[in-house]
């Protein structure tokens, strides 16, 4: 029993998402004003984020670092995490089957760790994931952010929150 709960759970966690951006990606379709309209309460759900706020700077795997200002996409997937943390990885191959049905649209996939960049290398070298990962020290992450436990993601579009969630989706 326990196996179709786990099963259902990361199946209604996904198409969660899924919906969303989907949602998202309708929403700002010029095409079809009827799926805009229908979807217009995604984009409300919360306040703006200041310019402020994503200039908190963030290094890749390859160690270039750069702020959240720098990306250019529309819509922002954001998951902060940690190689340690079992849930985090759990649901990676969700967030990575995510990714690649969205290829070609305009979002960014972003993991952000708060560990050592190396640990975030070593880690990314070991697992067979297209993803972008990131570090940023935690004395530069905004409040906004910090939310005291992970995984934590945040969808946001246009530097509005239109999204988030605090725990694993799986």
């Amino acid at each position: 029993m326990s196996i179709l709960k786990n099963i259902f759970s990361f199946v209604a966690g996904f198409l969660t998402i899924i919906f969303i951006v989907l949602a998202i990606l309708w929403r700002f379709s010029p095409s079809d004003k009827t799926l805009q309209t229908s979807s217009a309460f995604l984009y409300n759900m919360q306040a703006g984020i200041s310019a402020k706020e994503l200039s908190f700077e963030v290094e890749n795997t390859n160690f270039k670092k750069q702020t959240m200002n720098d990306f250019k996409e529309d819509i922002m997937f954001v998951n902060f995490w940690a190689t340690w943390c079992g849930p985090c990885i759990a649901e990676m191959p969700s967030i990575d089957s995510l990714r690649q049905n969205l290829q070609g649209k305009s979002i960014r996939f972003i993991l952000i760790s708060q560990e050592d960049i190396k640990k975030v290398v070593k880690f990314k070298q070991k697992k067979d994931f297209n993803l972008d990962f990131y570090v940023v020290k935690d004395e530069t992450l905004p409040k906004r952010f910090k939310k005291g436990s992970i995984p934590y993601t945040v969808i946001l579009h246009k530097n509005k929150v239109i999204y988030e969630h605090l725990g694993s989706q799986n």
